[in-house]
């Protein structure tokens, strides 16, 4: 399983639930009227019921409620920033973050999340990592 590492306060509030991933993909999108292409990376972020990688279980209603504090507190205001590899602690360093997440969402047991890749001096690391043919889908996965 990946990392994934979520802007939080502490380990014990609801949004450090969100620390693994699996079964990223990676798409290229053009949005923006100049061409610029953005970089998204959209997967699964973590399971309920099922033992993580801290060897706990969480049940899909508490993993549900942390996916709708944290769409509240975060994503919603733009603030769900996450960094390359897992950090040594439980918050995002904003000269280390390398994607916002865009989206996050429940879909049975599955915890999905959307990030963008920011051009940021760590995203464009991961951009150039993703651009010449890294798949993000092992241990130093981007979330």
């Amino acid at each position: 399983m990946t990392e994934f590492t979520l802007f939080s306060e502490d380990r014990e509030s609801p949004e450090y639930l969100f620390t693994e991933v699996e079964d990223f993909h990676v798409e290229m999108m053009s949005e923006s009227k100049d061409g610029e292409k953005k970089l998204y990376v959209e997967g699964i972020a973590m399971q309920a019921e099922t033992l993580n990688g801290n060897n706990r279980v969480y049940p899909t209603r508490v993993m549900g409620e942390a996916v709708d504090q944290y769409n509240e507190r975060y994503v919603s205001k733009n603030q769900a920033l996450g960094e390359c590899d897992h950090p040594p602690r439980p918050n995002v360093l904003l000269a280390e973050a390398s994607h916002l997440i865009q989206k996050i969402w429940t879909q049975g047991n599955d915890i999905c999340a959307r990030a963008v890749i920011l051009n940021s001096t760590k995203g464009q690391q991961v951009r150039a990592l993703i651009e010449g043919g890294w798949t993000p889908t092992d241990r130093k996965s981007v979330v």
